[in-house]
């Protein structure tokens, strides 16, 4: 089983939650989703999660929320806000970027309506510790969702898990 942390804005937190629960059933990964926001630090800042994802700017760092980061296998966070480059500089992890610039690991290269081109950039490590290489990755966009965002953590976790 996977636990995987989510630190997001309140109002993003049951899309991203929902989408992730629909990945992990198709993939068939029993999983584990923890929201995390200053009222549930205190709650959790001894829970090891696999993975963190951190789809904020405004999160107020304390040292409870450092030591979850800092505890985490891996951590996926959204490089568009310049805020979490000093989260991650001093940390030695296993860091994973997204968003719409180009340093990001993982970027939009294109899309519509319909799907999105999500590109990574740079090899990562799988779960296994297997490299895999820069490609594109069409990310059927959900009617209901046109959250770009959204389309690159779902590739992300499909290429960590070996599922594309």
């Amino acid at each position: 089983m996977i636990f995987i942390g989510i630190i997001t804005k309140s109002k993003k937190e049951t899309e991203i939650k929902q989408a992730l629960n629909n990945l992990f059933e198709k993939m068939e990964i029993k999983h584990t989703i923890v929201l995390i926001n200053n009222k549930s630090i205190e709650n959790i800042k001894n829970v090891k999660f696999d993975t963190i994802i951190i789809d904020i700017n405004d999160l107020n760092y304390s040292k409870d929320a450092i030591n979850i980061i800092s505890n985490s296998e891996r951590i996926i966070i959204n490089l568009d806000y310049d805020e979490n480059l000093v989260l991650i500089e001093n940390l030695e992890l296993n860091v994973i970027t997204y968003g719409m610039n180009s340093k990001s690991t993982f970027t939009i290269s294109s899309s519509n309506p319909e799907y999105a081109l999500v590109t990574l950039q740079r090899c990562i490590k799988d779960i296994n510790g297997k490299i895999v290489e820069p490609q594109e990755i069409r990310i059927d966009i959900n009617k209901n969702s046109k959250n770009l965002y959204l389309s690159m953590i779902l590739a992300i976790f499909l290429l960590i898990y070996g599922k594309i």
